[in-house]
């Protein structure tokens, strides 16, 4: 009896010892990209009647309702949930999950979805401290509406001092009230400890061309060297070096290796071996990533540097330099691109052999692009495997450009203080000036301007100041017009000098009067109407006098404008003058000599009268203009008196 019940006895204690290691063995599930450590993930273990939920999930709330599903993303089924509320949540928790801080997760999950608004997975981290469940990430984050199977995944570094996370599977809810109730289907829910070390990138398909690389990070990429029927070789390197290399079979998964650890898993799909057209493609493709200071290889660093500014058009001298810093010496072809603006660019090559603690350096020279900009210089080494990069940056100026607005302002202290401001159809900070600028001084008189001074300042920034002291113009107290003329273009300005006593006591000469102020109108149209009603007065009365000849209209108009232009310093005036005297000393030459032009000059007509008239007329407006405002009072009467005896004298001398 006793044996029995030792037989019965050993019996239950296999059978539970089985269950246990059956236990176990769902507990996690091993795949090639590391072990999955959630708890049926899958939803193929059937459902637990007592929690009304599937094997390995709990509820949190009964009234929330799911159910297994033929319609899944593997296997024979997936978890579904549907609500037909337009708020609030349902969903289903998964069991914690035993993890390790600092470290680093593969997450990966599918879902489904019709009609729904919000629907996502969210991993909770438990506070021990505080004993409660908190958000850590949602993968996905809410999603909305419908679609099909979709894969999410994410990298999660599990925070210090935390040990367990769990998922929560969350439905959302109704996302269009008039289409019926949402549904959200849950598959192949992954939290995975993953076979690489420090897992940074991860493909679910994943295609190169033969001689291309993917780049996992900064310093590592993937690259494919050949492909065969059935084959490929690949291989993982490092800064443009091969640390590993081996033939890859269609249909199975592959790990790269390096210093004993894994630091690549894929599997090789498909390949296409045509001449030319050679192509491997690559499915699950999970990589993580290595120190520096664990790798025993070259390490090629590059580094470019271009000048802070260049002028358009103009050659930008790029330097590149690359350095060996690791613990082997490189030694192969390489090539150096230098891009400009991602249209000018150069390249050279050459076979390089460094050592470690070795560099090269080159100097390559690119065109500058037209359009003034800040422009992104990038330098490229390309070995045999991979290209390594630099970038710097370039501002493309225009020196000197088109002025398009000019502006002066101007002070009295201790002399002139001025400032020229320059603009043009550019960005300030795209502009650089090196332009000259004529700057005049007048001093304002009754009878004109005076030049006192000038100089030229270089304009060498969109402001300039610049200061004329004293001693190098100054002539007493009284108006002063400033001009400054640069690129075509000028500004004045007047200002009031006081001097160094600071007291304004002017000469008596002031502002003289101009065309456009001081009722200078008026002394011209009196002028102008003189002049006529004189010439009336004297056809009226004497019909058969001779009109002024033009010889001596010239004549003494420039005579006068000479004369007057002489006295006041008027260089220019005084030219205009002995133009006048000129052509009215040729006239009476040609009339003395010609007798034909004689008669021309002699004739009677009213053409002869207006002619003569507007000379006279000319040369009065000038001499108005000169002068004070009394005196060009006087002038006004003078003149036409003048013009009257004139007439008269013309007469006498036929």
């Amino acid at each position: 009896m006793s044996r029995e019940i030792s037989g019965k006895t050993l019996i239950v204690r296999t059978v539970i010892l089985m269950m246990i290691l059956l236990t176990n063995l769902v507990l996690t599930e091993a795949s090639e990209l590391g072990t999955n450590l959630v708890n049926n993930p899958s939803f193929e273990e059937g459902w637990n009647i007592t929690s009304d939920s599937p094997s390995g999930w709990t509820k949190p709330d009964p009234h929330w309702k799911g159910t297994l599903s033929t319609d899944s993303y593997t296997g024979n089924y997936s978890y579904s949930l549907t609500t037909k509320t337009t708020g609030g949540w349902s969903g289903v928790l998964s069991n914690s999950i035993e993890v390790k801080e600092n470290k680093t997760y593969f997450v990966r999950t599918h879902m489904k979805c019709e009609n729904v608004k919000a629907s996502h997975i969210k991993i909770e981290k438990f506070d021990s401290d505080n004993n409660e469940w908190l958000e850590l990430i949602q993968v996905p984050g809410g999603q909305d509406g419908t679609f099909g199977w979709t894969e999410y995944y994410a990298f999660i570094e599990i925070p210090e001092d935390i040990t367990k996370i769990r998922f929560i599977l969350n439905a959302g809810y109704v996302d269009n009230k008039d289409a019926g109730n949402a549904t959200t289907w849950f598959d192949d829910i992954e939290f995975i400890d993953p076979v690489v070390v420090n897992p940074v990138r991860y493909e679910t398909e994943l295609s190169l061309n033969m001689g291309e690389s993917w780049q996992i990070s900064d310093d590592l990429a993937l690259f494919l060297d050949d492909v065969t029927r059935e084959s490929v070789v690949m291989s993982l390197i490092y800064r443009g070096y091969p640390l590993v290399s081996q033939v890859v079979n269609k249909g199975e998964y592959t790990t790269f290796e390096y210093g004993g650890d894994e630091l690549l898993v894929f599997r090789l799909d498909d390949v296409f071996n045509a001449t030319g057209a050679e192509k491997a493609w690559l499915g699950e493709v999970l990589a993580g990533s290595v120190s520096s200071d664990d790798v025993v290889a070259p390490k090629l660093d590059i580094t470019v540097s271009s000048p802070e500014y260049a002028y358009k058009g103009e050659v930008v001298p790029v330097n590149v330099s690359v350095v060996n810093r690791g613990e082997q010496a490189f030694s192969g072809d390489v090539e150096v691109v230098v891009t400009l603006g991602g249209g000018h660019k150069v390249s050279l090559g050459e076979h390089l052999v460094l050592a470690p603690g070795e560099g090269n350096k080159w100097l390559l020279a690119v065109d500058a692009p037209e359009k003034p900009d800040e422009y992104t210089v990038v330098g490229v080494l390309r070995t045999g495997y991979a290209s390594i990069r630099d970038e710097d940056v370039v501002v493309v100026k225009v020196l000197n450009p088109a002025v398009t607005t000019f502006s002066l302002g101007v002070r009295e202290a201790g002399g002139i203080r001025g400032q020229l401001t320059l603009g043009s159809a550019f960005a300030d900070e795209l502009v650089d000036w090196d332009l000259p600028v004529r700057v005049d001084v007048y001093l304002i008189l009754e009878k004109g301007k005076k030049p006192v001074y000038s100089e030229e300042v270089v304009a060498r920034g969109r402001s300039t100041d610049f200061f004329i002291p004293y001693e190098r113009f100054y002539q007493g107290d009284g108006r002063y017009v400033v001009v400054a003329r640069a690129g075509g273009v000028e500004d004045n300005e007047y200002l009031e000098l006081v001097g160094v006593d600071f007291e304004y006591d002017p000469s008596e000469e002031s502002l003289p009067p101009t065309i456009d102020g001081e009722g200078l109108q008026t002394q011209l149209l009196l002028l102008f109407m003189a002049l006529v009603a004189v010439l009336t007065i004297r056809n009226q009365f004497y019909r058969n006098i001779m009109p002024l000849r033009l010889d001596l209209a010239f004549m003494g108009g420039g005579t006068a404008v000479t004369v007057l232009a002489v006295l006041l310093s008027l260089n220019d005036s005084t030219i205009r003058g002995i133009i006048l005297l000129s052509a009215g000393i040729f006239l009476f030459i040609l009339r003395r000599y010609d007798a034909r032009m004689s008669g021309v000059f002699s004739k009677h007509s009213h053409l002869h009268d207006l002619s003569s008239l507007i000379v006279i007329f000319m040369a009065g407006g000038f001499l108005i203009n000169s002068v004070s405002l009394n005196t060009a009072n006087l002038l006004v009467i003078g003149i036409p008196v003048a013009y009257g005896f004139a007439l008269g004298l013309s007469e006498r001398m036929r």
